[in-house]
């Protein structure tokens, strides 16, 4: 019998290049040798986000809100402990643009959108060509209520990804959109 992570680590390689069917059967795999794991059904839940399958895809992340392992990169927690740990490691490492973007997502859960914006603009300045980090704060800004600025970082964002320009249309809508972007016209 092989080990749960192989399937996982697999699931989310095919998940990372949206051959969707695949990771599905993979984390179906993983999820049956380590059922509580709750890293796989989120991951899941992406997958079927990716093909547009909402009502799984919601299914998934309830139970991975239910199973939570205290993974904080399951889906950025709201609780100061994922703050200090990655300013920690933004000390430890100032040009690594992903701890900056992380601890941006936690501020942007906390709805603390100036703290949020900051960060993900440090991570744009690290890393300019990097269409989540445009698309989050575009997020950021239009929770915040300012639409022209969350336009032109979505229209970063399709830019520099414009064969998922779909992805970023439809996340402007989500009313799931901080975990389902391609769900947004449910």
């Amino acid at each position: 019998m092989k080990d749960d992570s192989y399937y996982f680590e697999r699931g989310r390689a095919y998940t990372n290049n949206k051959d969707y069917d695949r990771a599905i059967t993979d984390y179906d795999l993983a999820i049956k040798l380590k059922p509580n794991d709750a890293r796989y059904y989120f991951e899941r839940s992406r997958a079927y986000s990716g093909k547009e399958d909402c009502d799984r895809a919601m299914a998934d992340f309830t139970r991975a809100l239910k199973l939570d392992s205290g993974d904080i990169s399951l889906y950025f927690k709201y609780d100061d402990r994922a703050i200090v740990d990655y300013t920690r490691m933004i000390l430890f490492k100032p040009d690594g643009a992903y701890h900056y973007f992380e601890r941006g997502g936690v501020y942007f859960f906390k709805q603390d959108y100036d703290r949020a914006i900051a960060d993900f603009t440090q991570a744009i300045k690290l890393k300019p060509n990097e269409a989540w980090y445009y698309l989050w704060r575009g997020a950021a800004y239009a929770d915040k209520g300012d639409y022209d600025k969350a336009i032109a970082d979505f229209t970063q964002a399709i830019t520099f990804k414009p064969d998922d320009a779909g992805f970023y249309y439809f996340y402007r809508g989500c009313p799931m959109k901080k975990f389902f972007p391609p769900c947004a016209g449910e």
